[in-house]
């Protein structure tokens, strides 16, 4: 799937509409090379507090350019 102008356009009114969001935190995309594997390494931490349970607000996980 592409994303399309449609698309692109729904986030900034989707996030207006939100209001307060708790965020749980923020982690930070970085590739990792291990032999022909990508991994993320913050990403990793991410997933685990959120296959904890305990996470009350959002987890972002952000990519890194």
């Amino acid at each position: 799937m592409q994303p399309s102008a449609d698309m692109l356009d729904t986030v900034p009114r989707f996030m207006e509409s939100a209001g307060n969001v708790l965020i749980e935190g923020v982690y930070e995309f970085e590739a990792s090379v291990s032999g022909t594997h990508v991994q993320g390494v913050d990403a990793r931490k991410a997933f685990a507090q959120l296959e904890s349970g305990r996470s009350r607000g959002k987890v972002v996980v952000k990519i890194v350019e």
